[in-house]
């Protein structure tokens, strides 16, 4: 009789182990999937599920076709509105949200720029 890995304990706690002791890189974990759906007999994307539903699953990192990690806009605009000196609205931060990529970047670069140059010469302006 085939075991119902959602229901054993057993081995879904020894898919847990053998899955969170991995080294902590994407091809490590997929290489321990691949293993654990060989050895039990399932597929990849069912052992995959049974992680994901024990909640130890680490979803692959994505990258952009330069090998740099992809940033959502609405992270951006996160990023961007703690830099600002006023707090945005949620609607304008919708709208900022709308815009592209790079005018964002571009935005949070110069603001970061604008509170390192701050932050370097405090002394001066607080001395005002």
């Amino acid at each position: 009789m085939d075991k119902d890995i959602y229901k054993d304990t057993d081995t879904i706690a020894l898919m847990i182990e053998d899955y969170t002791n991995a080294p902590d890189n994407d091809e490590a974990r997929a290489a321990v999937v691949a293993e654990l759906a060989e050895q039990l007999d399932k597929t990849v994307a069912s052992i995959r599920g049974v992680l994901v539903k024990q909640g130890v699953y680490k979803a692959k990192v994505r990258t952009t076709k330069n090998g740099a990690t992809i940033v959502k806009k609405f992270e951006l605009v996160t990023d961007i509105s703690a830099l600002m000196l006023v707090e945005l609205t949620e609607s304008e931060a919708e709208s900022l949200e709308k815009s592209t990529k790079t005018t964002l970047k571009k935005i949070l670069a110069t603001l970061a720029c604008v509170e390192d140059a701050i932050n370097d010469h405090k002394d001066i302006i607080s001395a005002e």
